[in-house]
């Protein structure tokens, strides 16, 4: 129906028309006139422009969904020139997910309309701003290099970062990681593209959020990439051949008794040749892959069942901590998984500590309170990891029932240099007894640390100053000792 014939009525009004024109003849078959039979059609001329406007279109902001994106890549791609250089951003807002837990489903959408639209007047009438799904969009910009994208990505996050959302007299913000791609020889094909913006996306997440990378084909970012992918089939073949160890590092306290102590629980991964991987090298991939779930799992199992079969070495302990990750607090099936072994192996409740991290706790808030309800409910502790190291750890603390914090090591690690880490660390300290929480300072490299966490009121200390990680058979053979004053005036350095 695409170029249809409009007639204008004498009421304004415009109006869609098909037709059909018959030849009138004479009896001798010559043509005598003509016949026009018109149709108004505006009703189906419209209907498909809807039609067709949903099948391009994301319903919740009326931007151009990941197919139309896709169509459009590939028709830019199709006429190109040698000399032609084109942008494409990769857009991963940071946060959103705390606006759906805090404030619903209905809030957070809104929140998507109005930020859309707003960036929508940031973008030249020749770019293309798409949802991808969920909290991901992209924007196609033509004839642009490299450098002038890199000044759209800026003006796209600060906008983004700007912004304000009220809903019901609370202002929540978001940030966006944002990868930038420029589009010449070197990507060939829209899957090329796609997962180069993706990959420079996510090493800004990595590098800590709010920022823009640019995608470097030869650079650390794609190595980093491939290595990923390759850990993540490497993960999943120690998986299958159970190739983990357990280990553990033990967590001493400042004042109290050197009996009243505990350990962390630890993961390693080995190689066909039974050699160490360390953590580094493969939490990242775990994470990114989906497969940190499967690995807690089989943690969990694994201390269930050594715990059963050595129950004399934990029970000089008061509690042993176990990490898990976003992906398992935030998975019903995990933690049916989890109170079965537990209940099956006869294990305490009361000294097992979870650790979740303070940055998968407020991302996943809700799942989060949940998770921590149910096995609180059994008598279990939690602990906050790596707290301060996230922009609202104060303003969330209140929303998750924890007994321990765990002071980011970032600031533990440097405040014999660095009065700033040393108020940081005091601090969350005065928060905690305020609020009746213990905290643990890990990152503890010396004695001299642990003088400053005892001024600091801290309540535990972790790290290689006090012990190194060890395979958890050796905790059979470890003795605390204790962290007062007078050990430390032998060997606290000059």
């Amino acid at each position: 129906m695409d170029g249809l014939p409009e007639l204008r009525l004498r009421n304004g009004e415009t109006i869609y028309v098909g037709g059909r024109l018959a030849p009138l003849r004479a009896r001798d078959g010559s043509i005598i006139g003509a016949i026009l039979v018109l149709r108004d059609v505006t009703r189906e001329k419209r209907m498909k422009e809807i039609l067709s406007f949903q099948a391009t279109h994301d319903d919740l902001t009326s931007l151009i969904n990941r197919r139309e994106f896709e169509r459009r890549l590939d028709d830019l791609l199709a006429h190109r020139s040698p000399s032609s250089r084109h942008v494409l951003l990769y857009l991963d807002l940071d946060q959103f997910k705390l606006i759906n837990d805090n404030c619903g489903h209905h809030a957070g959408d809104r929140m998507l309309r109005q930020l859309t639209g707003l960036l929508g007047t940031r973008l030249r009438k020749s770019d293309t701003l798409a949802r991808l799904g969920g909290d991901e969009f992209a924007a196609l910009l033509p004839n642009c290099d490299r450098d002038s994208g890199c000044r759209v990505a800026e003006t796209l996050r600060e906008t983004i970062r700007n912004f304000r959302f009220t809903w019901n007299g609370r202002s929540f913000g978001v940030g966006v990681s944002i990868g930038l791609v420029q589009i010449d020889d070197s990507l060939g094909n829209i899957a090329d593209i796609m997962a180069a913006a993706d990959s420079a996306c996510y090493m800004a997440k990595e590098r800590g959020r709010d920022q823009v990378v640019v995608y470097r084909p030869d650079g650390n970012e794609e190595i980093e990439r491939r290595h990923q992918i390759a850990q993540a089939a490497h993960i999943r073949e120690c998986l299958e051949q159970r190739r983990f160890r357990l280990w553990a590092q033990p967590i001493l306290p400042i004042e109290s008794s050197p009996f009243h102590w505990g350990v962390e629980i630890l993961v390693r991964m080995v190689d066909e040749q039974d050699k160490l991987v360390p953590p580094g090298l493969f939490i990242p991939a775990a994470e990114r892959y989906n497969l940190m779930g499967h690995i807690d799992s089989w943690v969990v199992g694994a201390v269930c069942s050594h715990w059963e079969q050595h129950p004399e070495v934990f029970d000089r302990m008061s509690k042993v901590a176990i990490n898990l990750s976003g992906q398992s607090i935030a998975n019903e099936e995990f933690l049916g998984h989890l109170m079965s072994e537990v209940d099956n192996h006869g294990i305490p409740w009361d000294k097992l500590c979870f650790e979740i991290t303070e940055t998968a706790a407020v991302s996943s808030i809700e799942q989060a309170q949940h998770f921590i309800k149910i096995l609180r409910e059994r008598g279990a502790d939690f602990s906050l990891d790596d707290f301060g190291s996230g922009l609202s750890s104060f303003g969330y603390l209140k929303d998750l029932d924890v007994n321990y914090l765990k002071i980011d090591g970032a600031f533990v690690k440097d405040m014999l240099s660095d009065e700033v880490d040393a108020a940081m660390v005091r601090s969350i300290s005065d928060i905690g007894r305020t609020m009746g929480l213990r905290t643990i300072a890990e990152f503890v490299e010396n004695l001299a640390v642990v003088e400053k966490l005892r001024d600091a009121r801290v309540d535990y200390a972790q790290g290689y100053g006090i012990c190194k990680p060890m395979p958890i058979k050796d905790l059979a053979d470890y003795q605390p000792s204790p962290l007062g004053p007078q050990k430390l005036l032998r060997v606290a350095p000059d």
